[in-house]
């Protein structure tokens, strides 16, 4: 599933709001996202339409977290994006 390009801001703003019912604080500024968690930013993600690829850095350095992180980006990426290509690098 791609999303149509017309409605490309209203479902990117539906993925910063389902990332915000499952815990995460999320700012958005076009393609480019910040994740806050307990306070502190704890990853960023960068979406490419054109190229259907997701690119998060992970910053927390907390296995736990960075776990919890990346399995609630993975879940929600996959409902609300579909078939995006994701990439996780883990800043340390």
């Amino acid at each position: 599933m791609k999303p149509p390009f017309a409605s490309t801001h209203l479902i990117l703003n539906h993925l910063v709001n389902e990332l915000r019912s499952r815990g995460l604080w999320v700012e958005r500024h076009s393609y480019s996202f910040r994740v806050m968690y307990r306070g502190k930013i704890v990853a960023s993600f960068h979406i490419y339409p054109y190229h259907k690829e997701i690119h998060v850095r992970l910053y927390s350095g907390v296995d736990e977290i960075d776990t919890y992180l990346k399995n609630t980006l993975e879940e929600t990426f996959i409902k609300i994006m579909g078939d995006y290509k994701i990439i996780f690098n883990r800043v340390l």
